[in-house]
């Protein structure tokens, strides 16, 4: 609602004598009461958000002031946009904001707390700048775990800046305090900066404002808190996982430049979790900062070198080449992360990683329930079939690069499972390059999912026939007829599986139904 258009209508004679007898018409012909808007009350008023029929009423009927209370008043500050209404009330009830105390505690300052919730910035500056509220830590924290970036941004620099003008009144007035009174405008400030849970900082992080940030370490007042805080590894991990690939690597540069080698150990997770979720300029930083990890992994092959060979056993583990092939599945990626671990040329790293891929296996928690257990690892299989499970679009890129590749061929075997997977998964497009490529087809579990999922299924299923019939036993086909109706009830399907069996196996049409082998599930 208009507050000026409101006004000029109201203000007219006839248009409210008009709108007042309409109003009695429809209280008429409804047999329903419909109070005039100096009958509301002030309460369904504010409650209804209509402040500048609000500001009318006060107006026009100040003995309805009274009926305007804190609690309403909170309402008015957290959904009002208007800072002409805000004037207005304060000019109309200045009780009520003269006692609202300066913010320093939840309870007596819901004022302005109320407007941060709502994030209504205009009314929040306006009560800052202009009414001269005062800021404390609950009312940053409370911004903090709203994640409210830029209006955090807005109270820590608005309130330096008071703190400053008031600090130079100070000056003015005692030149020989000058001393005391930076010391305590520091103070002042560290106060709003420094919090125990490092909220402020990991929201600053969280927002990649990097120039902030280094402000903020510069400002607390307990930075020896603060930098036990950012050495640890949860804190990197963290930082990965929220910003992701947008993480500004300047901030995690700050940090490494805060630690020497010694203070800074971080582990093989941290690799982990940037091949996850960061960047390849993220992977790059971390690699060429090897110094800060420390050897954690079970050194077996990787001994007798350079100082450098024992950091790099950190980098050559099975979970980072499962990440990087797998669920990154991304060859860039892989490729400098070889290149850079100088893991082709090397033969100590050669060996090392050809132990880490040999016995690597993908497992999934599976539920078991014919066993009444509720959960169970059950694997999922080599890293090639896994990567045709999964359905990430570079799989097939992938997989090509691994077979094709110098290095990486001799260390990986394909099976039928590859293609079983990439069934099951329907990635048609890794079936085509594997039909066309690879002679190691698919396994019974393969043809059984072709057969059940007909007519979908209706080209794999006569490829595999046609290339790979020797894969499968003759049970197998005359499990498939029996026990699906596609085949058993439709004489020109029967007659078209029938025609891979043996003669003396070729069943009469139609067949006997049977239950599917639990082995072929």
């Amino acid at each position: 609602m208009d507050y000026q258009l409101f006004s000029k209508v109201f203000s007219n004679k006839y248009l409210r004598k008009k709108i007042f007898e309409h109003v009695s018409i429809i209280n008429k012909e409804n047999q329903s009461k419909v109070k005039r808007f100096d009958q509301c009350r002030i309460k369904w008023i504010v409650m209804n958000n209509h402040f500048q029929l609000l500001i009318y009423i006060l107006k026009i009927q100040p003995n309805k002031r009274k009926e305007f209370t804190h609690i309403l008043l909170q309402r008015v500050l957290s959904l009002n946009q208007s800072i002409d209404i805000l004037k207005t009330l304060i000019d109309q009830v200045p009780s009520l904001f003269e006692n609202l105390t300066p913010i320093q505690q939840y309870n007596n300052s819901q004022s302005l707390l109320s407007s941060i919730k709502s994030k209504n910035e205009l009314i929040i500056r306006y009560l800052i700048e202009q009414l001269g509220f005062k800021l404390t830590k609950p009312s940053i924290d409370f911004v903090c775990s709203h994640e409210n970036y830029k209006l955090y941004k807005y109270l820590i620099l608005i309130d330096e800046k008071l703190n400053n003008n008031n600090n130079n009144n100070n000056n003015n007035n005692n030149n020989n305090n000058n001393n005391n009174n930076n010391n305590n405008n520091n103070s002042n400030n560290n106060n709003l900066i420094n919090n125990s849970d490092f909220q402020q900082i990991n929201l600053v992080i969280k927002f990649n404002d990097f120039e902030f940030f280094k402000e903020l370490v510069e400002k607390s007042n307990d930075v020896e808190s603060l930098k036990n805080h950012l050495k640890l590894e949860n804190t990197f991990i963290s930082i990965i996982k929220t910003c992701g690939k947008h993480l500004n690597l300047k901030i995690i540069q700050y940090i490494f430049q805060m630690f020497n080698d010694e203070q800074l150990k971080l582990s093989t997770s941290v690799v982990i979790e940037t091949i996850k979720y960061g960047s390849l300029e993220m992977l790059k930083l971390l690699l060429e900062n090897q110094n800060y990890f420390s050897n954690r992994s079970s050194g077996g092959s990787g001994g007798g070198g350079s100082g450098s060979s024992s950091y790099q056993s950190v980098f050559i583990n099975k979970y980072c080449f499962l990440y990087l092939m797998v669920y990154r599945c991304d060859i860039e990626f892989l490729n400098y992360y070889c290149t850079k671990l100088n893991l082709f040329n090397d033969e100590t790293n050669f060996n090392l990683l050809k132990e880490t891929i040999k016995d690597l296996r993908v497992y999934n928690k599976l539920s078991n329930y014919k066993n009444g257990k509720n959960w169970k690892d059950s694997i999922i299989g080599d890293v090639l079939s896994t990567i045709c499970y999964d359905h990430n679009r570079a799989s097939l890129e992938m997989i090509q690069y691994l077979s094709n590749h110098q290095h990486f061929k001799s260390l990986f075997t394909f099976t039928t499972d590859v293609m079983d997977n990439a069934l099951f998964s329907g990635r048609n497009d890794i079936f085509n390059w594997l039909v066309k490529n690879r002679n190691e087809g698919c396994s019974d579990k393969g043809f059984s999912f072709c057969c059940r999922n007909m007519p979908t299924y209706r080209f794999q299923l006569a490829t595999i026939l046609e290339k790979f019939r020797s894969n499968f036993s003759d049970d197998v086909i005359l499990n498939s007829i029996s026990s699906n109706d596609y085949f058993r009830l439709d004489k020109k399907n029967h007659n078209y599986l029938s025609s891979f069996l043996p003669p003396n196996l070729k069943q009469d049409y139609p067949m006997k139904s049977t239950t599917i082998k639990s082995e072929y599930l």
